[in-house]
């Protein structure tokens, strides 16, 4: 996996109409944003496992977090 930092004020734009929309979010609040079955903040299935990989990577989620295992395995499937 890879993550790509980009400047402050960087915008990106979507120009093959595959991409919805870009956010910029702080990482306190991704893990809120897979929660949501939603509303205008819902995002896709694969944007979720996107943002679950990046949170456990970071260590955002803990590794005694009781759901720690469950998100591993859906990792390395």
């Amino acid at each position: 996996m890879h993550d790509l930092w980009l400047p402050r004020g960087f915008v990106p734009s979507c120009r093959d109409g595959e991409v919805v929309d870009h956010r910029l979010v702080p990482m306190s609040r991704l893990a809120a944003l897979v929660a949501q079955d939603e509303g205008a903040d819902v995002v896709t299935a694969d944007a979720s496992l996107v943002i679950v990989d990046c949170l456990l990577r970071h260590g955002v989620i803990a590794p005694d977090a009781p759901a720690r295992a469950a998100l591993e395995a859906l990792r390395h499937c």
